[in-house]
């Protein structure tokens, strides 16, 4: 037999084989188109030529095209064009959606996952979609490693702000300044939200207190108008 390539799920071995034949087939020694008679000593020659798993360079291929598109998307963003570096986040998150299936790549597609979202989530926040940047911000810090990512912190605590969500964007600052205590744009932003939501519970209690005065003003104008005119005459004297 001439050499023979067996497909193993972690290496691909080319094996020769030497003094195999077949007892039911009679040798001619003048004939030597027919195959060899069976060998009492068989030796194998083999090669290993690669231990790597055939899925691992797939999944190296994979990472380095999801790269390159995220590559594409940042040379759009740093342009202004948010719309075409969406564009190319979304092609490279297709690739790394699932970072599980990476198997002993899992790691680097997790980062590169973690990555991608947070450029999309920085696309939507200059394009005012901040439910959108909510999102992508929420999907990294539900892994084990976006939770200390300071970055999707910050950007969730951005997008909570524009949407109107004080108590959560504090929450978010608060997380921020845990993974990095006394960073600076935390700490801004964390004293802003108060200051803004204690105006806010001002106004509001000088409204309810305009509310409660008016209503006392109305209470006591409709307590006069109900009380009838009494005369009162006095009956006077030799009656």
């Amino acid at each position: 037999l001439g050499p023979t390539l067996v497909d193993y799920p972690y290496s691909v071995i080319p094996l020769n084989f030497e003094g195999l034949g077949s007892t039911d087939v009679e040798h001619n020694d003048e004939d030597d188109s027919g195959p060899p008679p069976l060998s009492q000593d068989m030796q194998l020659d083999f090669e290993i030529l690669d231990i790597e798993p055939p899925y691992t360079r797939l999944n190296v291929d994979r990472l380095e095209s999801a790269t390159k598109r995220k590559n594409r998307g940042n040379e759009c963003y740093r342009k202004g064009d948010l719309q075409g570096a969406l564009k190319w986040y979304d092609k490279a998150m297709m690739v790394v959606r699932s970072p599980r299936g990476f198997r002993a790549s899992k790691k680097q597609a997790e980062e590169l996952n973690e990555i991608v979202r947070l450029n999309r989530a920085a696309c939507m926040l200059k394009l005012s979609r901040y439910e959108e940047a909510v999102f992508e911000c929420q999907r990294v810090l539900e892994t084990e490693r976006g939770a200390v990512s300071l970055k999707a912190w910050l950007r969730l605590a951005e997008a909570q702000i524009a949407l109107g969500h004080e108590d959560d964007a504090e929450t978010a600052l608060l997380q921020a300044l845990m993974v990095q205590p006394g960073n600076p744009t935390a700490s801004k932003s964390l004293a802003n939200v108060r200051a803004k939501r204690k105006e806010s519970k001002a106004k509001q209690s000088k409204v309810y207190r305009k509310m409660f005065a008016g209503g006392k003003k109305r209470a006591s104008g409709a307590e006069s108008e109900a009380k009838p005119d009494i005369e009162i005459s006095t009956p006077g004297f030799g009656h």
